[in-house]
């Protein structure tokens, strides 16, 4: 579950294209499914909070401590349903 590269702090932050650029049609499309993609782990996300009670409050350990508390609670989040 390698997927949380953005809450590691690493440096392959996929980000959407802007400018004049992001009008051309395959940019768009890589637009639109990177807008589906964070709609989809906010979701996600939302149901982690709701579901397990360390996740409504700030994490207050390390960059790297954070991601894998994170990555447990997908993978539980998984199980449990």
């Amino acid at each position: 579950m390698r997927q949380l590269t953005v809450l590691c702090g690493k440096k392959n932050i996929i980000v959407p294209f802007s400018g004049a650029e992001r009008f051309q049609e395959y940019k768009k499309d890589y637009n639109y499914l990177l807008s589906q993609l964070r709609t989809r782990i906010e979701m996600w996300f939302g149901l982690l909070t709701t579901k397990w009670r360390i996740f409504r409050r700030n994490l207050d350990r390390s960059v790297a401590m954070n991601s894998n508390i994170v990555e447990v609670g997908f993978c539980l989040q998984k199980f449990c349903n």
